[in-house]
C-alpha cells in the first residue's frame, strides 16, 4: 500500500510540472486570456487518484482538463463521474452523461465542461455535430476568449482542418458569415474563412497570403481570384496569381490530378490571351492517365486549327473517330472537323460532319433538358470539385445521423445517472437533419449548374456550326456560279512526307481503321481541292 502511495505522489508531481508548463505556454500564445493555476489535490486525494486509471497526459486537451478538474476537488458526484470518463478517454460514456451533468457543473467550470463535451464529440468522429456545436458556442464571447476554448483549438488543430479540407463538413450560410465576424487571426479561423470565401473573390483575395501553400485551400482560393481577373481580361494579374499562389500550391500537393488540372487552366488562360504555342505546350503536358486528358485533347483542336498544323489536327480528329468517344460529351470535335474540311473544300465530308454533329448532339440536348427538368437532378457526366464536395457532405451527414441514432439508443442503458434517451442526442439529430436538407439542396444546385454549363457549351457549339454551314452554303453557291465547279471529296493520297513524321508517331491515310493504343499518335493530311481565284488548276 505504501508503494502505491509513493508511486501516486511521484506521478502527481510530474503531472503538476507538465500541467504548469502547458498552462504557461497557453497563456503566452493567448495574451488576452488570463490563466489561473489553482493548488492541486491533497496527498490523500493523490493516493485515490493513483488507484484509478491515470489520464493520458500526452493528449494536450486531457492534460489541460486534468489540471483544471483536479484543482476543484469539491464537485458533485455526477460531475466527478463524468470527468473521470473524459480523463479516462471513455468519450462515448462521457457524452451520454452530458444532459444530466451540464446543469450540475459549477459556473466557473462551465466553459471547461463545454470544451470537454465538444472534444468527446470530436474524438468519436462526430465531426459535423462537433463543428455545429463548436461554432454555436462561439456566439458567447466569454467562451471564445476562455482558456478552455483555446486548449480545445490547440488540441483539434490541424485534424479538424483535414476533415473540413476534404469537404466532409457542411457550413450553413449563417456560419459562413459568422466566421468573418470573429476577430483575430487564430489559424483555425483563418482557414475557416478561407473555405467560406471560395467563389467569393473579394473575400478570397485578402486571405491568399495567410494560407500556406501546402493546403488544398490555397489552390482553390487562387482559382477563385484568377477567375475574377480572367473575366476582366486582366491577364497580367491572372498570371501573377497563378505564378505566386496557384502553381506553388498545386505542385506542393504532388497530386497528378491537381497538377494536370493546373496545366489545363494555364493552357486555357494562354489560349484566351492569344499565346497559342504556349497553350499547346501546356495541353500536351497533361498525361493520358488524367481525367482532364480527353477535355484537353478536345480543346487543343482549336489551337492546332488556328496554328495551321493541319497534319497533327487531322490525326487528332482521326483518333476521335474511335467508337468509345461517340458516347462522350465532346460537342466541338465534329465542329472543328467540319471547319478543317471546309478549309480544304472537302464538301462531301463537311456534309457528313453536319450529320454526325446533329446525330451525336441531339441526344445530348434531350438528355440535358431532361436533367434540368427532372425533380431530382441526376448526376452529371463528370462531377467537378464542388459537386463532389456536395455529394461527400450529403453522404457524411446521412452517415452521422445514423451514428447519432445509434448513440441515442445506447444511451437508454448507458450509465447512471443518465436514464432513457438523452435530450442532447435528440437535439444533435434535429440539427443534422436540418443540415442534410440544406446539403441536398446544395447538391441539386451544383448538379444543375453543371448541366446548365453543358447546355451553354452545346449551345455555343451549335451557334458556331451554324456559321460553318452558312459559309459552306456560300462557297457551294459561289462555285455553282463558276464555269469550273467541283464537288470533289478527299482522295486517298494523304500520307505525310517522311521528313514530317517523328519516330513515335504513326501515319495513316484518312479513313483507315487503327488500334486503340495508337490514339492521338496519328498524323494525317488531305489534299486541298479548293479552286484558285484565277480559275483553278
Amino acid at each position: 500500500m505504501k508503494g502505491i502511495l509513493v508511486l501516486g505522489l511521484v506521478l502527481a508531481s510530474s503531472v503538476t510540472a507538465l500541467a504548469e508548463d502547458w498552462l504557461q505556454s497557453l497563456s503566452e500564445s493567448q495574451p488576452q486570456i488570463k490563466t489561473e493555476v489553482k493548488t492541486l489535490e491533497t496527498d490523500s486525494q493523490r493516493a485515490k487518484r493513483a488507484a484509478r486509471r491515470e489520464p493520458n497526459l500526452k493528449d494536450p486537451f486531457i492534460r489541460f482538463f486534468f489540471v483544471q478538474m483536479e484543482s476543484n476537488p469539491q464537485l458533485p458526484f455526477e460531475v466527478r463521474q463524468w470527468a473521470d470518463a473524459v480523463m479516462g478517454e471513455e468519450f462515448e460514456r462521457a457524452s451520454h452523461l452530458w444532459s444530466v451533468v451540464s446543469p450540475l457543473v459549477p459556473e466557473h467550470l462551465r466553459h471547461l465542461a463545454q470544451s470537454a463535451q465538444l472534444y468527446s464529440l470530436f474524438k468519436q468522429d462526430l465531426t459535423q455535430t462537433f463543428v455545429a456545436e463548436w461554432l454555436k458556442a462561439q456566439y458567447e464571447k466569454s467562451y471564445f476568449e476562455s482558456p478552455a476554448e483555446a486548449a480545445l483549438e490547440n488540441a483539434i488543430f490541424p485534424s479538424v482542418l483535414d476533415k473540413i479540407g476534404q469537404q466532409k463538413v457542411a457550413l450553413s450560410e449563417q456560419e459562413r458569415d459568422w466566421v468573418f465576424k470573429i476577430s483575430g487571426d487564430r489559424p483555425l479561423w483563418v482557414w475557416l474563412r478561407g473555405w467560406s470565401a471560395l467563389r467569393n473573390p473579394e473575400l478570397a483575395e485578402g486571405l491568399l497570403e495567410k494560407i500556406p501553400k501546402e493546403s488544398t485551400l490555397k489552390s482553390k482560393l487562387s482559382q477563385t481570384v484568377a477567375v475574377k481577373y480572367l473575366k476582366q481580361n486582366d491577364f497580367s494579374k491572372v498570371a501573377k496569381v497563378l505564378k505566386l499562389h496557384y502553381e506553388p500550391a498545386v505542385m506542393a500537393t504532388k497530386s497528378e490530378k491537381e497538377i494536370a488540372g493546373h496545366f489545363l487552366n494555364i493552357a486555357r488562360v494562354l489560349y484566351q490571351a492569344g499565346q497559342l504555342q504556349g497553350a499547346l505546350a501546356y495541353y500536351e503536358k497533361i498525361p493520358k492517365s488524367s481525367a482532364h486528358y480527353l477535355k484537353a485533347k478536345e480543346e487543343s483542336l482549336w489551337v492546332l486549327l488556328r496554328l495551321g498544323r493541319l497534319s497533327q489536327l487531322r490525326g487528332e480528329l482521326k483518333s476521335f473517330d474511335y467508337s468509345f468517344f461517340k458516347s462522350r460529351f465532346l460537342p466541338e470535335v465534329s465542329l472543328v472537323r467540319s471547319i478543317s474540311n471546309l478549309k480544304l473544300c472537302l464538301y462531301g465530308d463537311v456534309e457528313k460532319d453536319f450529320e454526325e454533329f446533329k446525330k451525336l448532339n441531339s441526344s445530348w440536348a434531350v438528355r440535358i433538358d431532361n436533367a434540368l427538368n427532372a425533380p431530382d437532378t441526376p448526376v452529371p457526366p463528370e462531377s467537378d470539385y464542388f459537386t463532389q464536395s456536395a455529394e461527400t457532405q450529403v453522404q457524411n451527414l446521412s452517415s452521422e445521423i445514423q451514428q447519432i441514432q445509434g448513440l441515442a439508443h445506447k444511451s437508454i442503458e448507458a450509465a447512471l445517472p443518465a436514464v432513457g434517451v438523452q435530450k442532447h442526442w435528440t437535439d444533435y439529430k434535429e440539427t443534422l437533419v436540418s443540415r442534410l436538407e440544406g446539403a441536398k439542396k446544395r447538391l441539386a444546385d451544383e448538379r444543375r449548374r453543371q448541366w446548365k454549363n453543358a447546355r451553354k457549351e452545346l449551345g455555343e457549339a451549335i451557334k458556331k456550326m451554324r456559321f460553318v454551314k452558312l459559309e459552306y452554303m456560300n462557297q457551294v453557291r459561289t462555285l455553282s456560279q463558276r464555269s469550273q465547279t467541283t464537288t470533289q471529296v478527299a482522295g486517298t493520297n494523304n500520307v505525310l512526307p517522311q521528313e514530317m513524321v517523328s519516330k513515335d508517331k504513326l501515319v495513316f491515310p484518312h479513313g483507315i481503321d487503327f488500334w486503340p493504343d495508337e490514339l492521338f499518335k496519328l498524323r494525317s493530311t488531305a489534299q486541298s481541292v479548293c479552286l484558285k481565284q484565277g480559275g483553278g488548276q
